[in-house]
């Protein structure tokens, strides 16, 4: 079945489109936000997808840790140097499996996953399904909420908040989204607390606005997307960094906006921690922030933690 879904609210999608149409439809762009159609349109549905046999894995291309180790020894100099703050490099894992895949394959027989955000599309042989714990926004009733996320150990590891990189990258991330939100009202920062999201657990700040006026969801997205978790800080010179590398085509919808309008409802999360692929061909992705005080091989390990977590949710053998 041809579907689009994120949490409860589903469609069964037709066809891609330049904007909206109807009274749901789905924006599932790639991360540069380049695509022509970006949103996926048709009826509404019930969110009803049954878990079926995942084909075998055949190939697999694992990432370089020296080629990271390299890049990350770059980030740094960069950052020495002042041309910003935080960059955020990705490494994507190629598979390839004996059939064509489907969403159903990836959705655990467990539906709970708390204080996550079910998400993904399938349509003309292409898919993105994943559980993100990153929220870019939710507009309901003239209030938008949102969150800094950022971050990340293990469950049962040391705190993060005594962790100073770690306080570090999540202020930066803080600083900018309420600087994008103070053009839509008066922000209200809640305190940091540390919050466990399946295996891992990452700092989370809770952000909240009364709106001025509705706007538009590109607006938000345009705004708000990448927030200094996903692309860096200051934004402009991180993003151009990121638009150099190789991953950066590569990366196709990690780390993007994903989301819904229906009516005057909206909300957007961040495609991370899932899998995307084109018909047996699969890329999963992870990307960890680089500060100054970054260790690599402490990055390297985070990047290798978050995709058992996308390999624990997803039913993927690691």
């Amino acid at each position: 079945m041809d579907i689009a879904w994120l949490e409860e609210k589903a469609i069964h999608v037709k066809n891609w489109a330049e904007k909206p149409s109807g009274d749901c439809s789905f924006f599932a762009p790639d991360f540069a936000l380049s695509a022509a159609q970006p949103w996926l349109c048709g009826p509404k549905v019930p969110f009803d997808l049954k878990k079926e046999i995942l084909p075998r894995l055949e190939h697999r291309v694992e990432p370089s840790p020296a080629n990271f180790a390299q890049m990350h020894e770059e980030i740094l100099a960069r950052i020495r140097a002042g041309e910003f703050q935080k960059v955020v490099p990705i490494v994507c894992e190629e598979l390839e499996f004996s059939a064509d895949l489907h969403a159903e394959m990836f959705l655990s027989a467990n539906p709970n996953f708390p204080n996550q955000y079910r998400y993904g599309f399938e349509f003309e042989n292409e898919g993105l399904c994943g559980v993100t714990p990153e929220l870019l926004f939710s507009v309901r009733d003239g209030i938008l909420t949102t969150m800094a996320l950022a971050g990340t150990g293990p469950k049962d590891g040391p705190s993060l908040l005594d962790d100073l990189k770690e306080r570090h990258e999540h202020e930066v991330v803080i600083e900018n989204i309420v600087g994008e939100l103070k053009h839509f009202g008066t922000p209200d920062v809640s305190p940091t607390e540390e919050r466990t999201f399946g295996i891992l657990k990452h700092l989370y700040t809770p952000i909240r606005v009364v709106l001025n006026e509705l706007p538009d969801f590109m607006q938000l997205v345009v705004r708000l997307h990448p927030t200094a978790a996903l692309g860096g800080w200051p934004r402009r010179p991180a993003v151009e960094w990121l638009e150099a590398q190789d991953f950066h085509v590569s990366r196709k919808r990690f780390g993007a906006p994903f989301g819904y309008v229906d009516g005057e409802e909206m909300k957007c999360v961040v495609a991370i921690r899932g899998i995307q692929w084109n018909h047996r061909r699969a890329l999963v992705s992870t990307g960890c922030g680089v500060v100054e005080g970054s260790q690599s091989l402490k990055e390297w390990n985070e990047l290798k933690l978050k995709r058992s977590a996308i390999y624990k949710m997803l039913g993927l053998e690691p």
